[in-house]
């Protein structure tokens, strides 16, 4: 989409209400970014544009000096991408305790990813989890779980996934809840 809520920041001459649009960005952004990382709904889908084809948070960012972006093609549930951007980001920062294998090479704490294993990785995770694995990450990451699982899965506000499972569960291995988020630019 053309906009997206970022924030809502009182600066000294006005208020800004947190809509940022391609076009803002392109005329004032300066980036020198290795990565940029926009992790809610369809940040990845842009708006028809005459002779310019769809044009978007990517072809802004990426004129604007960013040189990989991570962004989403559909609506996104807001627990499974907290987790799956947790992973990532431990993968491309190297702080993870654990060994992790992925295409082929093995990493160990301090070793970061580069950017396409990271979120390569991150995505194998989230969809080889058990449920009470993504719980307990979950609330680790200081998410309150509640103990009512009817409660949790009245609160996804509609979104579904192909042959619909109950949310509770938190059963991420549906590609509805890991495939959205792409890697363009840059892979290392």
């Amino acid at each position: 989409p053309e906009t997206d809520v970022l924030s809502r920041v009182m600066q000294a001459d006005s208020v800004f209400d947190g809509r940022l649009t391609a076009k803002q960005i392109v005329q004032t952004w300066r980036l020198d970014a290795e990565l940029v990382t926009l992790s809610g709904c369809e940040t990845a889908l842009g708006k028809a544009e005459g002779g310019e084809g769809l044009v978007g948070f990517s072809q802004a960012l990426l004129a604007s000096g960013a040189r990989s972006l991570v962004l989403s093609l559909w609506k996104v549930d807001d627990m499974a991408t907290a987790l799956l951007m947790h992973r990532f980001y431990e993968n491309l920062t190297g702080a993870f305790t654990d060994h992790r294998r992925i295409a082929g090479n093995d990493y160990s704490q301090g070793h970061p990813m580069p950017k396409a294993i990271a979120l390569r990785e991150a995505k194998r995770w989230i969809r080889s989890n058990s449920a009470e694995q993504n719980r307990t990450a979950l609330r680790g990451m200081g998410f309150p779980i509640p103990e009512d699982n009817t409660a949790l899965a009245s609160a996804r506000a509609g979104i579904r996934m192909s042959k619909e499972r109950p949310h509770a569960a938190f059963d991420y291995s549906d590609p509805h809840f890991w495939a959205a988020f792409i890697l363009t630019g840059c892979p290392d």
